[in-house]
């Protein structure tokens, strides 16, 4: 009988695309090793629920939210299910009960802690976390956090049960099969920049970076060439226009993102998911925190030089990256975080 493999992940407005994109990194990985393999999202605003069905994964959709929760002061992520957690806890294992075999299931959402997971146990062979946080305790065997802090290798260690296995650090980040294809390079200049915000960009900062790189040329005199890759705001058409009067390359998507990364000699974009892609391709960054829990990451990687962090997506103001861009080509002082992707330990545990 095929085993089979649960993804309990959501995307919307409020979560962004990044944790979706990672379970489909690790679910792409594992379509061949003889295993079913389903989603299971809530409908929420600004979903990529398409993007996961156009892979060719079956997804379970839970329905949309029909009124405001009340929210628990113990995890202020509780929001973003959009519904209560016993609402999510039944409507999830209606769905899993009916299984013929007991899943394993991966987790990846911020708003799901050991209550929900001590619910769902009973029906599970094996639970798999990957979290951000450390904010919360978990029930669950295995525990994946790519992340670099200055504490990473203790943080979880009164939160996940003594039997748990913890995979921690960038060693362990998700990264997708065509960042293997590429052998890194490092730089030493800036010529050509690469833009790219993730899914979601609220503040619109696409924008006020590229008027940054078009004013930063003015005082710097380089001929950058420019990939800006788009995010879901209200700009697009005025994004586009300004890229195509300055001969920017403008792309709604990139299917290769590995390419476009080395092809570039510094990027300008947000914390998360992302940097440690940057960082496997030893790509420089000038970094803007979309949320709350990108800020410690951002903070460590500009104390260690790999990243010059500008603070949080809502207080930087274009002079803020021009300023930047302009120091980063004049002293490319940047530092490279080199480590061996142990991406293969990470497949063979969710198996």
């Amino acid at each position: 009988m095929t085993s089979k493999i649960i993804f309990r992940v959501d995307s919307s407005l409020k979560i962004a695309t990044g944790h979706v994109m990672r379970c489909l990194t690790l679910a792409n990985a594992l379509k061949n090793s003889q295993v079913e393999i389903i989603f299971i999202c809530r409908d929420l605003e600004g979903n990529i629920i398409d993007r996961i069905k156009q892979s060719n994964f079956i997804v379970k959709i839970l329905p949309k939210p029909n009124k405001p929760i009340t929210l628990a002061p113990e995890n202020p992520y509780l929001e973003w299910l959009e519904v209560s957690l016993s609402e999510d806890i039944k409507q999830t294992k209606e769905i899993i009960s009916k299984l013929e075999t007991k899943p394993t299931l991966i987790i990846d959402h911020y708003a799901i802690d050991e209550i929900w997971e001590n619910e769902i146990r009973e029906f599970i062979d094996k639970i798999i976390v990957i979290d951000d946080l450390a904010n919360r305790k978990h029930n669950c065997d295995i525990l994946i956090d790519q992340n670099l802090y200055h504490n990473y290798q203790n943080r979880y260690d009164d939160l996940v049960p003594k039997n748990c296995q913890k995979f921690l650090g960038p060693e362990y980040a998700i990264l997708r099969e065509q960042f293997f294809k590429i052998k890194p390079r490092k730089r030493t200049e800036v010529k050509n920049i690469l833009v790219c915000f993730g899914g979601i960009d609220p503040d619109n900062i696409i924008l006020k970076a590229v008027k940054a790189i078009i004013e930063a040329k003015k005082t710097l005199k380089i001929n950058f060439n420019v990939i800006v890759v788009g995010a879901k705001n209200n700009y697009q058409e005025e994004i586009k226009q300004i890229c195509g009067e300055n001969k920017f390359r403008y792309k709604n998507y990139v299917d290769n993102m590995a390419d476009s990364m080395h092809w570039s000699d510094l990027a300008i974009g947000a914390g998360g998911s992302m940097s440690w892609e940057r960082c496997y391709m030893n790509l420089p960054a000038i970094v803007i925190s979309f949320a709350e829990n990108q800020i410690e990451i951002c903070q460590t990687l500009d104390d260690r030089g790999v990243t010059k962090y500008l603070g949080r997506s809502e207080e930087v103001e274009e002079s803020d990256i021009k300023m930047e861009l302009i120091n980063s080509c004049e002293n490319f002082d940047y530092k490279f975080l080199e480590f061996r992707s142990k991406s293969k330990e990470i497949l063979e545990m969710c198996k």
